[in-house]
């Protein structure tokens, strides 16, 4: 009798300790998009989080999943993706580049990538959004970040991905991440996006 009161006093206290985690993430108890293996490829930079590539965020072979922009030759200096990848992402001044639609859900909550403009000169800004299913059912772009005031590539800081935003009820979505190119052509390679993981 003692022993399974220890038993059931175990269980009480788990299931609460699942309840605040489920808690602090909305929704996540029904997020089911799928999970890619992971790496630290931002920890030169001090952050040791968990990414994995987007799709397509690599950029390398004879044609891209993105629309908006082009491969070019030339990869960024970090070789974030593979050391052998030889391309990148060029966006041309005045357009957008979209990413194809993925499964996103509160595990997602940020993205980083690479970037540079290509007239060191005349850098102008790439302008960094989110578009997204919202929970009523329409679909929504935000802003999220501006990058500018560089010259060469540069790692970008976390950008928000899925955190603080009207999705579903099931805190899972579908979204696409969108590069506009201001002032100037722009380069962007290796987007990585930020699985949460505790």
């Amino acid at each position: 009798m003692e022993d399974h009161c220890k038993r059931t006093g175990r269980l009480a206290r788990w299931l609460a300790v699942l309840a605040l985690t489920l808690g602090a993430f909305p929704g996540a108890a029904g997020a089911a998009c799928p999970d890619f293996p992971t790496s630290m490829v931002f920890a030169p930079w001090g952050d040791t989080g968990d990414y994995f590539l987007a799709a397509g965020g690599d950029f390398e072979g004879s044609r891209t999943s993105w629309t908006g922009g082009s491969l070019m030759w030339g990869n960024d200096p970090f070789y974030l993706a593979g050391g052998g990848d030889r391309q990148s992402l060029r966006i041309e001044e005045g357009a957008t580049a979209t990413s194809p639609t993925f499964c996103a859900d509160v595990r997602h909550p940020d993205f980083r990538f690479v970037a540079r403009p290509l007239d060191a000169r005349e850098p102008g800004a790439l302008n960094v959004s989110v578009r997204f299913r919202d929970k009523w059912g329409g679909t929504q772009t935000w802003q999220m970040w501006t990058f500018a005031g560089i010259q060469y590539w540069t790692a970008s800081p976390r950008v928000r991905l899925m955190r603080d935003l009207p999705l579903p009820s099931s805190g899972e979505t579908t979204a696409q991440v969108l590069f506009r190119a201001v002032g100037s052509d722009w380069a962007v390679d290796d987007v990585f996006i930020d699985p949460f993981r505790k």
